[in-house]
């Protein structure tokens, strides 16, 4: 990793920057549309790519529609299937278009 081993700060590729417009826990309930939004700011100057997507995992019964899911400010759709006290997780990932990519995370907590 550059940045590890330069002493110039603008030498190496820093990652994206991530700092969500939302609270990172959001209480809804089914059918509910949610507004999310997110700035990024790259400690470069490099472009970026961003996606939107629903952690999973092989509990997950509850998928959630995400209607732009590659801007910065989307739409989420809560499922109608979800249930009360159910929790899914929303993640917004940004990685920049530096020499070596590199990317970041940040996580909502969708609670019904």
């Amino acid at each position: 990793m550059a940045w590890s081993v330069s002493s110039s700060f603008r030498d190496a590729n820093h990652a994206p920057v991530i700092q969500l417009n939302n609270d990172v826990v959001i209480r809804a309930k089914p059918g509910d549309q949610l507004d999310l939004a997110a700035t990024v700011n790259d400690p470069d100057g490099d472009l970026f790519e961003i996606t939107w997507w629903q952690f999973r995992t092989f509990k997950t019964t509850t998928v959630s529609t995400i209607t732009s899911p590659n801007k910065l400010a989307t739409k989420l759709v809560v499922p109608q299937n979800a249930k009360p006290n159910q929790t899914f997780s929303i993640v917004v990932e940004v990685k920049d278009k530096g020499k070596i990519n590199l990317t970041s995370y940040k996580t909502i907590k969708i609670v019904i």
